[in-house]
């Protein structure tokens, strides 16, 4: 695991190295010297930093990464170089012709000759064609820089982040990756910033500032802290809203807005107030800056506001802690019970599905055979009442009988009697 960290750290560094030592041989071409002095010192610095990387115990740095801003300084050193020598051209141009020339075909001037046909100046080509040369120099390395930060930061090691969170934060360089491109290829082609050298020098300044963010480690992730309960809601520390306030997601989105949005938005509303520059491409970009900053600052609050209601909860007591653990325990028991008995159920109800299965075919009734014997056993309902009528009637007769006998046999024995008396 240790190698495999050694290797992604050299093979990142090492791209870095590569593509500065490129752009600097590559713009090397424009000018007459090339300040060996500072590159030297970048790249020395950047040996530094990958040995003591290689040596530390976590294998990369966690909040912040030198190793892009000393990238940085070398390849931001060759736009700026090149932006200033375009700036220089524009400048000679408009001494001599009155005009300022935002586009590399502007310094065309046609001449006409004696015969009123119209020729190129030879020299204004030559100028043209070296504007276009560095125009498509400084794009190209604006547009690899890009490139080549996502890349690397993807190569490097993502330490305490997972891989969504490293997932998202490339799904977010990629976003303002797209809006830094835009805003120094806009903003420095404008007419009006075009031969200003205050306004594209505080063009390039913001644009380098918010390169910076590549460097900034903010998904690093922190251990769950356990929450302390307070004694009431008045006991909340200093400490505690100190930490809430430097929490990751806080600085992510302060850091955003700071270094990114917020002054990205203010040069365009300076560009579009103080030059009434009313373009497109300027106000839906002003518009979505805007945007993002009220989103980012309404996010911010809710984090708060979350915070604090966190706060709220943690205040309780121990005695309604107590409670709260007491009426969760009788739930949990309720609910218990209620399993308990579903499962006697269902065990019931199988072992009577077994017996069931255990009755041979012929002892089950069907459902014609119920009917039968249903109907069988009402019709002997109704025979019952009338075998009772018949039974009692039997005996009133035998009993009537009896009677007659008796008085046949009383007769007999009165005249047996006066018989005797005789």
């Amino acid at each position: 695991m240790k190698c495999t960290k050694a290797t992604k750290l050299l093979l990142a560094r090492g791209i870095y190295a590569a593509h500065a030592l490129a752009a600097v041989t590559y713009t090397s071409r424009e000018f007459e010297t090339v300040d060996i002095v500072v590159v030297s010192v970048c790249m020395l610095a950047l040996l530094i930093e990958t040995i003591v990387t290689i040596k530390s115990s976590s294998g990369e740095w966690k909040w912040f990464l030198p190793s892009v801003p000393i990238y940085l300084c070398i390849i931001l050193w060759c736009v700026w170089k090149l932006e200033m020598t375009l700036l220089d051209k524009r400048l000679s141009f408009r001494e001599t012709n009155d005009t300022c020339v935002a586009s590399c075909k502007g310094f065309e001037v046609m001449t006409c000759d004696a015969n009123g046909q119209v020729e190129e100046d030879n020299k204004n080509s030559k100028v043209v064609e070296e504007c276009e040369s560095i125009t498509t120099k400084s794009a190209l390395i604006q547009q690899t820089i890009m490139l080549v930060l996502i890349g690397c930061r993807w190569i490097l090691p993502k330490g305490e982040m997972t891989r969504d969170q490293l997932s998202q934060l490339l799904l977010v360089f990629i976003g303002m990756a797209a809006d830094m491109l835009e805003f120094s290829s806009e903003s420095l082609k404008l007419k009006d910033t075009a031969c200003s050298k205050t306004l594209i020098c505080f063009v390039l300044i913001i644009w380098s500032w918010s390169l910076l963010q590549f460097a900034i480690g903010l998904t690093a992730t922190k251990a769950r802290k356990t929450r302390v309960a307070g004694t009431g809601m008045g006991t909340r520390s200093a400490v505690t809203k100190i930490c809430h306030c430097c929490e990751t997601e806080i600085w992510a989105i302060m850091t955003t807005v700071v270094m990114q949005d917020g002054p990205y938005l203010t040069m365009r509303l300076y560009l579009l107030f103080k030059y009434k520059i009313v373009d497109r491409q300027m106000l839906f970009f002003t518009c979505k800056n805007a945007l993002l900053v009220f989103l980012q600052s309404y996010r911010l609050y809710v984090i708060l506001c979350t915070k604090e209601k966190d706060e709220d909860l943690s205040t309780i007591t121990d005695e309604e802690k107590a409670e709260m653990a007491m009426t969760v325990e009788s739930g949990d028991d309720e609910k218990n019970t209620i399993e308990e008995n579903k499962n006697e159920m269902k065990v019931g109800l199988c072992q009577l599905k077994e017996e069931i299965e255990t009755i041979p075919e012929d002892e089950l009734v069907n459902g014609d055979d119920m009917k039968a014997v249903e109907a069988d056993e009402n019709e002997a309902d109704e025979n019952e009442p009338t075998t009772e009528k018949n039974n009692g009637g039997e005996i009133m007769t035998v009993e009537a009988d009896n009677e007659t006998a008796e008085n046949e046999n009383g007769g007999e024995m009165i005249t047996v009697e006066e018989k005797n008396d005789n």
